[in-house]
């Protein structure tokens, strides 16, 4: 929503606490990276979404971080992180090594 500049009072509550939670474990993850947040790269992206499903995080948490991520970082070739090429694939496989469970 941020993206398509629209105002912040229509994003919920509940989504911003969301991105901003996302956004400050992604600032302590490149802290201690040695990266900067605001300019990192896919590469940096990718990287910390694989730390978090070796920690366990669940596919949908990993899409989440995703969407809240691509409210603050974009390059150029791709505005939106959620629809890159390699974030999808690692998402898939993501899911692929632990899918849903059906009750």
């Amino acid at each position: 929503l941020r993206e398509a500049n629209l105002p912040e009072k229509i994003i919920q509550a509940s989504t911003r606490c969301i991105y901003d939670a996302t956004w400050r474990v992604f600032c302590q993850w490149c802290l201690k990276e040695g990266l900067s947040p605001s300019s990192a790269q896919l590469a940096e992206v990718l990287r910390f979404l694989q730390d978090g499903l070796e920690k366990g995080l669940a596919p949908n948490t990993l899409c989440r971080q995703v969407v809240a991520l691509s409210s603050v970082l974009s390059w150029d070739s791709f505005p939106s992180l959620s629809h890159h090429p390699s974030v999808r694939r690692f998402l898939k496989g993501a899911s692929n090594l632990h899918p849903p469970v059906v009750h």
